[in-house]
């Protein structure tokens, strides 16, 4: 049985590009978790593209759909999660994803790890062997 440490999320936060999808994909097989990518599931469930979103509603708009939408997937767990590369600027999505401290203090979230890009945590070679253990730990 996975201790309560072990079943959070991981978030991963970044700018648009930086990696996030593809080193979360691969993180997540290798922890035996489920993927999200919040862009594309906010995508799926409205139906429409995010530039579609964003001429209709405008940033504001997709902001509070991906804010509901990163709560909603705070209250899971064993999942990888994707954030949009805005997410952060918004304080209750700060708050959610803090919702992933693990017991110990330390931050399950891949945003402030040593490299501070997931880009670069592939070719770090201390980034990339916690990224791939069962037990990654990243310090904020």
């Amino acid at each position: 049985m996975r201790s309560q440490q072990e079943t959070r999320n991981v978030y991963l936060v970044g700018l648009m590009g930086a990696g996030k999808t593809t080193v979360g994909k691969a993180l997540a097989k290798r922890l035996g978790y489920r993927f999200v990518d919040s862009d594309h599931e906010v995508e799926v469930r409205t139906g429409v593209s995010l530039a579609t979103i964003f001429e209709i509603e405008g940033e504001d708009g997709f902001r509070k759909r991906e804010a509901q939408l990163i709560a909603e997937l705070a209250e899971l767990r064993q999942h990888v999660v994707a954030t949009g590369g805005g997410s952060v600027l918004r304080p209750e999505n700060r708050l959610a994803l803090r919702s992933a401290r693990s017991t110990n203090g330390r931050d399950m979230t891949a945003s402030g790890h040593c490299c501070r890009s997931a880009i670069r945590a592939r070719s770090c070679a201390n980034c990339w062997r916690s990224a791939t253990r069962s037990t990654a730990r990243w310090r904020m």
